[in-house]
């Protein structure tokens, strides 16, 4: 859930994990500036909702940061079958490198 803030003007980006999101945040940190970004939330927040920041709905994000107040909100999405496979490489990844060799 980063902002980004150019011109006065406040960009919210819903960051949906395995759909692009590092790519755009660090395209948009290029061209505005980073108002906030969700692991800064994740201390004040831990106590007080259920999930971490990345994982907020729309009724939590709206409570904190009011719609509203933003002047353009975008998520990107992907293709959920590939978007599953992302993920999987992902984790089969981590494993490897957690317990050490790299064949199955």
């Amino acid at each position: 859930m980063p902002i980004f803030l150019k011109e006065g003007e406040l960009f919210y980006f819903s960051y949906i994990p395995k759909c692009g999101g590092m790519s755009i945040e660090n395209m948009l940190k290029k061209h505005a500036n980073i108002a906030l970004r969700s692991p800064y939330l994740h201390g004040v927040t831990q106590q007080k909702f259920p999930c971490s920041p990345q994982h907020f709905h729309l009724d939590i994000v709206d409570k904190i940061f009011p719609m509203s107040n933003f002047s353009y909100k975008f998520a990107v999405v992907r293709h959920p079958l590939h978007r599953f496979i992302s993920e999987y490489k992902f984790l089969m990844t981590m494993r490897i490198k957690k317990i050490g060799y790299n064949s199955f």
